[in-house]
């Protein structure tokens, strides 16, 4: 049995932590694998803390015959750790090679291995509905870069829907995917991006703006 230890899982907003957890479920239950969350930490022989750094201070009163695997999303970089935190017992998943990589290259020197969350594929699968619009994802940029892809579909008369990252929901979203001829990826840096693979694996093409202002 798994026990998972995750803050996530309790947020109402859509966000890529609590689904690296939701898909993490969805499969232990087509296997069936027997799992528990957020019970004592002793409780079962396998351990999971997924970002509660609270949980992270009790390492050294887990019992030596629990099999620990910590991540990704308690730092964003190793030099977040605390110094004093020892983490030789445990395995930390990154979702990717170059978020591994990176750790490495900064000076991570306990044992971490790359776990990409999965996808629901079933959920999220191609559409043969009308496909009439153009969907804006929008995450971590400027309202002015936001503003000048809204004034060029404007100009080309394309109707379009803005999903902005933390504020709609999973059902919003599917729906939105059932509707758009492509996506416009207004983000940054990711990890994984699992919003970004649940479009590919509803088969929408896709733009990817680079992290620099779009020229007027």
């Amino acid at each position: 049995m798994l026990n998972i230890i995750s803050r996530s899982i309790c947020n109402k907003k859509t966000r890529g932590p609590k689904k690296v957890v939701e898909n993490l479920i969805l499969g232990l239950k087509k296997i069936n694998y027997p799992y528990v969350i957020n019970k004592n930490l002793n409780c079962c022989k396998r351990l999971w803390i997924h970002d509660d750094i609270e949980a992270i201070k009790y390492l050294n009163k887990i019992d030596n015959d629990v099999k620990i695997l910590i991540g990704p999303n308690l730092f964003i970089n190793p030099e977040n750790i605390p110094q004093k935190l020892d983490l030789s017992k445990v395995i930390y998943i990154q979702p990717s090679i170059n978020v591994k990589r990176v750790w490495l290259k900064r000076g991570y020197k306990y044992p971490i291995e790359v776990w990409p969350a999965g996808i629901d594929t079933e959920k999220y699968s191609p559409s043969n509905g009308k496909k009439d619009t153009a969907l804006i994802y929008f995450k971590n940029r400027s309202t002015t870069e936001l503003k000048c892809v809204e004034n060029k579909l404007k100009n080309k008369n394309i109707n379009y829907k803005i999903i902005k990252y933390g504020h709609y929901n999973e059902n919003e979203y599917l729906e939105a995917l059932k509707k758009v001829k492509y996506i416009i990826w207004l983000g940054i840096y990711e990890s994984q991006g699992i919003a970004l693979e649940e479009a590919l694996a509803s088969n929408i093409p896709m733009i990817i703006l680079d992290n620099q202002t779009p020229n007027n």
